[in-house]
């Protein structure tokens, strides 16, 4: 079998005299869209930066197709992998048509300057991104989406095989949010391969091909997004109960943070519901304290698919 494009194996990484990373392992071949999630310290970043040689494991191999990625000089690591920082500060005002020039250097000669077809290339970029009309203006200038649409910009005219992304949707409006995912996930279709820190976990679940689950530096759960996705693996990583359900309007998977019961009031509700018109009502009920239960209901229903993840004892009948 030919080496995936990305792998890392064992992998261990410290800081400070503590361990952030334990045995982590990750693959991403050509085609992956990989979202790495987890709480705020799991390691996330570090696993990023590791994997692009911009910090030494301690432990643990990475290979480039096949290749360690140690034994690779500085510039032909910068030709296989871009890396796209969550921090988008700029000590100089360079305008953004140099931010994103500076991507070329890896692929420049000694003493060569920019070409007319690096320019353009820079230009498509920011066309691509939404940022037309937006090359002179001043990195320092912008707003922090802004900002991120351009270090994204800067990904693409890098022209890499690996692209990692460290939080690329942080600080973006839904509508970008939206648009930097499916961008990295036309960027995958390309037989290019991604990894990404994701937060958001609905993302995650609509945009990834493979999910790994951080927990303190080790590997929770992997696999496919509906795999990993589950309150068994989620609930003890971030410390609260979750309710996992489709999404049958945008796709994927909704994960929501069941608030803390009040005090049982003694109240019992039997919701009849149907197609759904129970999900919120069952949800309030169940965090006021009540007891719930349901139906009939179909098979596959969204009120008795929710009934069922949660535990609410109800009544089904076969799928209508």
């Amino acid at each position: 079998m030919p080496a995936a494009l990305l792998e890392a194996a064992g992998l261990a990484c410290e800081a400070g005299g503590h361990r952030i990373l334990d045995g982590v392992d990750l693959t991403v071949d050509r085609g992956d869209l990989v979202g790495v999630i987890g709480p705020n310290g799991a390691g996330k970043t570090t696993l990023l930066r590791a994997v692009c040689g911009l910090i030494a494991p301690a432990a643990g191999r990475i290979d480039i197709d096949g290749r360690p990625l140690a034994g690779l000089r500085p510039v032909e690591r910068a030709r296989r992998i871009a890396f796209m920082s969550q921090d988008t500060s700029q000590a100089f005002a360079f305008t953004v048509t140099e931010v994103l020039l500076m991507a070329r250097y890896p692929w420049l000669a000694r003493f060569e300057g920019e070409t007319d077809a690096d320019r353009e290339r820079a230009r498509r970029a920011l066309v691509y991104v939404g940022l037309a009309g937006f090359e002179d203006r001043s990195f320092t200038d912008l707003s922090g989406g802004e900002r991120q649409l351009v270090m994204f910009a800067r990904v693409l005219v890098q022209d890499t095989e690996v692209i990692a992304l460290d939080e690329p949707s942080s600080s973006l409006d839904i509508r970008h949010q939206d648009r930097v995912f499916s961008m990295a996930r036309e960027l995958a279709r390309e037989r290019r391969a991604v990894v990404a820190s994701v937060h958001d976990l609905d993302a995650a679940s609509r945009w990834c091909t493979h999910l790994v689950l951080l927990d303190r530096g080790r590997v929770a759960a992997t696999g496919s997004p509906e795999a990993v996705l589950r309150s068994g693996n989620l609930d003890p990583v971030y410390g609260v109960r979750t309710l996992v359900s489709g999404n049958a309007a945008a796709g994927g998977l909704s994960v929501a943070v069941m608030p803390e019961r009040l005090p049982d009031r003694g109240l019992r509700v039997h919701l009849v519901g149907g197609a759904g018109s129970a999900v919120n009502l069952t949800r309030e009920l169940l965090r006021l304290g009540c007891e719930v239960t349901g139906g009939i209901a179909h098979e596959h229903d969204s009120d008795e698919k929710l009934w069922r993840s949660v535990g609410v004892e109800h009544c089904a009948v076969g799928a209508f």
